[in-house]
């Protein structure tokens, strides 16, 4: 799967990603870009000039209500959870 994929799938569904962490360590993580989960944006966290990586996604982690990224090359598997 390549990284426009797995947003659109993240965009749409609660997914259960499976990666190999920078450690070596596997990770498996429930997370979301679902608009309607995501918290409300703050103005001054935003940062217009801010480049997107390409070979990293940023997604809410719905089990510990925070922002984690993982990079695209290291995903293993991604299952939908809820959509």
């Amino acid at each position: 799967m390549n990284r426009e994929q797995i947003v659109e799938q993240l965009k749409n569904n609660v997914c259960e990603v499976t990666f190999t962490k920078v450690n070596g360590d596997k990770r498996v993580m429930p997370c979301t870009l679902r608009e309607d989960m995501l918290p409300p944006v703050i103005k001054e966290d935003v940062n217009a000039d801010r480049k997107v990586n390409e070979k990293t996604v940023s997604v809410w982690v719905t089990d510990a209500n925070g922002w984690r990224s993982f990079r695209v090359d290291s995903v293993l598997d991604i299952k939908v959870l809820t959509d």
